[in-house]
């Protein structure tokens, strides 16, 4: 993804637990992948602001051992992230009859003194081969947030078998996540970027690249990266990649989504802008999903918070579930 600033539950998939599904604002540090935005020049080193390890991103640590045995797995993309302690996290399965489902988060009780049951079914899993190209591509969403994406994602496929969007590609580490589940229900993953890169991407910041500048223009250039992670992958029939600003893509767009994943630019303009032109295109009982939701502002930045917090204000979603700073929203109503 491109933007210009980068900056984490008790969670379940599978039987109907609606009624338990309290939306929740409180959320814990962390973030992810850069995504669209302005792609800002280089600035020195004294004048920047000052940046976290991993482009503002702390997680938090709260999943379960079976998300744990997951997550070890493989290289992060990032290292040297500082855990943030969260609440324990139940991998259960999402139905495939209804996207309101998937990635339910719930409480440790119900209102009494009684144990809630247990779900037992595990969560929707790509499939090793998909996991293992997500492993292995350039990217900063971690493991265990990139599964509860994917859990959603096939969710909503399967439940509407509509598009799923994405907002803010980079160089596809995700993208291969709605990828697989959008060809599992026989429909399409969409995504959309500049691949201009984001701010603390550019020449002279901490998180700048060489290896996806265009030797020819001197810019960041995250597109023939992204066209190879598709490809080694086997994805490449499964995607459509929009080159360009998402503001001006959402004012072409002409259809229903069963997706929304907005993990573009971290600005209040950026963020705003992807939620304001594309959560009108999102289907009823479709699921909005936002990344790097970091309430508290010592950790990260707040734009993705912000907005976050509007679409539960505004009455149209109903939080639905909660992976460190991975939001899933569910649309119940028209509105934004």
């Amino acid at each position: 993804m491109a933007g210009p600033e980068r900056v984490g539950g008790t969670e379940s998939h599978g039987p109907d637990l609606s009624a338990w599904a309290a939306p929740n604002p409180t959320g814990r540090a962390r973030a992810s992948q850069a995504g669209p935005g302005t792609a800002a020049g280089p600035r020195s080193r004294e004048s920047r602001p000052s940046l976290p390890s991993c482009p503002g991103r702390q997680r938090g640590s709260g999943r379960t051992a079976a998300w744990a045995a997951n997550t070890s797995a493989g290289p992060r993309s990032c290292p040297g992230r500082d855990p943030v302690p969260g609440p324990t996290r139940v991998p259960v399965t999402a139905s495939a009859s209804a996207a309101a489902n998937v990635c339910l988060s719930v409480p440790t009780h119900p209102a009494g003194d009684e144990p809630m049951p247990t779900p037992t079914e595990p969560a929707p899993a790509p499939a090793p081969e998909t996991l293992a190209a997500f492993r292995a591509a350039k990217g900063f969403m971690p493991e265990h947030e990139g599964l509860a994406l994917y859990a959603a994602a096939a969710g909503a496929a399967t439940a509407l078998g509509l598009p799923l969007l994405e907002v803010g590609t980079y160089c596809g580490r995700s993208t291969l996540l709605l990828a697989a589940a959008a060809r599992d229900a026989a429909t399409v993953a969409v995504t959309v970027d500049h691949h201009r890169g984001s701010e603390e991407q550019q020449p002279g910041w901490e998180y700048h690249d060489p290896s996806v500048v265009d030797p020819d223009t001197g810019r960041m250039d995250t597109l023939p990266t992204f066209r190879r992670t598709l490809h080694h992958a086997g994805l490449e029939d499964h995607v459509v990649a929009v080159v360009g600003r998402s503001p001006q893509v959402a004012r072409l767009w002409g259809r229903p989504l069963g997706l929304v994943f907005i993990d573009g630019g971290h600005t209040d303009e950026h963020a705003t802008g992807d939620y304001e032109g594309w959560a009108p295109h999102l289907a009823e009982g479709g699921l909005l999903v936002i990344h790097d939701v970091i309430p508290d502002p010592a950790l990260g930045g707040q734009a993705p918070y912000r907005v976050f917090l509007r679409a539960l204000a505004s009455g149209a979603f109903a939080e639905v579930s909660a992976t460190d700073t991975l939001r899933v929203l569910r649309r119940t109503a028209p509105g934004i």
